[in-house]
């Protein structure tokens, strides 16, 4: 984990991108993701006619809406491709807000109550939410 690139990332000017969805995942989640060493990452990964925004080896897929998007209109969207693809984790977030989803939580009757875990960007300077 690089600890430094994250805690730069937390300290984003999210008021300095342009927030488009492109932005959003070249300037924030690409660097979040490979700042915890994932580095072979599948962008526009097909899926059965749709497409993934992030596919990382079929474990983790992350899906990533422009900056001011309201995630909570996309956990549908996300829980069709989670569906097809069966990843372990499941990614939603519009650069500053992530929430972490396991498809696979049987104990869990709907997709949206398989929330694992969330987050705001600028908490990413918090070690303890780091470990």
């Amino acid at each position: 984990m690089n600890v430094e690139q994250i805690n730069r990332l937390a300290r984003t000017d999210l008021t300095n991108i342009i927030p488009s969805e492109n932005n959003v995942k070249y300037k924030i989640v690409i660097p979040f993701l490979q700042s915890f060493n994932h580095v072979d990452l599948d962008l526009e990964h097909a899926a059965q006619g749709s497409r993934i925004d992030i596919n990382i080896g079929n474990r983790i897929i992350v899906e990533t809406k422009a900056l001011g998007q309201n995630i909570n209109m996309h956990v549908q969207q996300l829980s069709d491709y989670s569906g097809k693809e069966l990843p372990v984790l499941a990614i939603l977030t519009n650069g500053r807000h992530f929430r972490i989803y396991s498809p696979q939580w049987r104990h869990r009757r709907t997709f949206a109550e398989k929330v694992i875990y969330e987050f705001e960007l600028k908490d990413l300077s918090d070690i303890q939410l780091l470990n």
